[in-house]
């Protein structure tokens, strides 16, 4: 990633908006974007927001429907969720959901169980599913770390006769287009993309117009969207 901002030629480039999660943590290391002076503006989780800096940034709430579905999940009696998703990451805010519930119901979490490290992708959720399965049990909720990888969860388990959602729940989030089409319908969490992107190029534009590098930072709230994947 650093070789590839090296090559950049910034004569041609009047501006930067990042919209990959992590990537503010990286950012804020590299010299030669500094260097160049250009409004920078990254799109980052709510946990991820650091009020201390001096990037400008999008901020996204999925926390509050994350907590909003299990607690959901709980108040029908289904107090096993589970977490597929990359990484360990304590500050991912669909594991700050997950225990913050988990202790809201007084229930124990345990990090080394219940939090299953998979990649993003939808071949991943297959997998680690079908090694959940093989292990003999499988939790009554599943909170995936984005459609993707629901997805390939939910097809691993009518593969192998689990119905969804009268066996298991999931949850995806993102809201992908292909989401509201497969069988059942996914739960999941939409990001406003319009109201996204207009945050983003709203930030970008206001310092190439006035000149000024205030920095800024702009909170949006994502929506839960409830369809047939969950009772």
């Amino acid at each position: 990633q650093r070789e590839l901002y090296e090559r950049f030629n910034y004569s041609f480039i009047d501006a930067l908006i990042f919209t990959y999660p992590d990537f503010h943590k990286e950012i804020e290391k590299m010299d030669q974007i500094y260097e160049h002076r250009l409004p920078i503006v990254t799109m980052v989780q709510d946990q991820q927001a650091d009020e201390q800096s001096h990037l400008n940034q999008v901020v996204i709430n999925i926390q509050e429907n994350c907590k909003k579905i299990i607690r959901y999940l709980f108040g029908r009696g289904i107090e096993d969720v589970w977490y597929l998703g990359p990484g360990m990451d304590d500050n991912d805010s669909r594991i700050v959901a997950l225990k913050s519930v988990y202790g809201e119901y007084n229930r124990p979490f345990q990090k080394e169980k219940q939090i299953l490290n998979c990649s993003g992708c939808l071949s991943s959720g297959y997998d680690v599913t079908e090694q959940l399965i093989q292990s003999g049990y499988v939790p009554k909720g599943i909170l995936c770390v984005n459609d993707e990888v629901a997805m390939g969860t939910v097809q691993c388990l009518w593969q192998n006769g689990y119905r969804v959602p009268d066996d298991i729940n999931v949850i995806g989030v993102n809201d992908t287009r292909n989401s509201r089409c497969m069988y059942p319908p996914l739960t999941t969490i939409r990001f406003p993309l319009k109201k996204i992107a207009v945050a983003l190029s709203d930030i970008v534009l206001n310092e190439l117009q006035t000149g000024k590098k205030e920095t800024t930072s702009i909170y949006i709230n994502s929506e839960l969207v409830i369809r047939n994947s969950t009772i």
